[in-house]
């Protein structure tokens, strides 16, 4: 089994994640983030995300299902320092989906809809399912594949 460990390399300071640290280089403490038609305000120091389109706010499990509903589910890994043990790792299936994952943080553990976890790599989204219903889902949706 894979082992994952994150957030990302201790040596990258434009990523590290700085909940005690100030400084020019410490993570704001929130931010926004376009993707897409969405917006999403993501607090680095406490993970919660607000998504909102024209229309105004929109609930995160709706925001997830437009952002991420397209990507591949490959595995489930094993993490280190995340909100769940292990994570399914999840690739986008086509351009549109590289355009998401390039303008989603990387490397840090964002609760993108309650009991939805996500985390941003390079070319891959790590996602851990907290509620045991969502958990259930995603592990029929990688049996399938």
């Amino acid at each position: 089994m894979n082992v994952v460990d994150f957030p990302t390399d201790p040596h990258d300071r434009t990523r590290r994640r700085s909940r005690n640290r100030r400084g020019p280089d410490a993570d704001p403490p929130s931010r926004v983030v376009s993707v897409g038609s969405l917006r999403a305000e993501w607090r680095s120091d406490t993970g919660s995300v607000r998504w909102e389109d024209d229309a105004g706010e929109v609930p995160g499990e709706t925001a997830v299902a437009r952002l991420f509903g397209g990507f591949d589910l490959l595995e489930w890994i094993e993490c280190l320092g995340a909100p769940t043990p292990e994570a399914v790792v999840a690739v986008p299936a086509d351009g549109r989906g590289r355009r998401v994952l390039e303008e989603w943080p990387r490397g840090h553990w964002l609760e993108a809809a309650p009991g939805l976890w996500v985390c941003g790599g390079d070319d891959h989204l790590l996602v851990a399912p907290v509620d045991p219903v969502l958990r259930a889902s995603f592990r029929r949706r990688v049996n399938r594949t």
